[in-house]
């Protein structure tokens, strides 16, 4: 019985440690909303990242992918929103309101 617990103890650190290794491996990037630009416009993120887009603009701000079907609601300054693409491959995005502006940027998941 007590060899029974160590090997169950033992099991359970390592699923422990193969969920943080998990967990530890995906990153959070960020854009920035500079105007009516994103900074950077074009990101590389691996597949399981998320990218935290920082409003530093006085205009109301969103993200739209249409791709992955993803279309945030609108942030002020100072705001902040997160996406996790779900697939890998090359994402045109956009801020809906200023995209006639020029305010484009393209995300590449590996």
């Amino acid at each position: 019985m007590n060899k029974n617990k160590k090997f169950l103890d033992l099991v359970q650190i390592v699923i422990g440690l193969i969920f943080f290794a998990f967990l530890s491996s995906q990153k959070e990037h960020v854009v920035e909303m500079i105007g009516n630009k994103f900074v950077p416009s074009r990101i590389t993120i691996k597949k399981g990242d998320s990218i935290k887009f920082i409003n530093k603009s006085k205009n109301f701000h969103n993200v739209v992918v249409e791709k992955l079907k993803i279309r945030t609601k609108l942030i002020k300054k100072g705001d902040s929103l997160v996406i996790k693409p779900s697939q890998v491959g090359d994402f045109s995005y956009y801020c809906q309101p200023h995209r006639a502006m020029g305010m484009t940027g393209e995300i590449i998941v590996e």
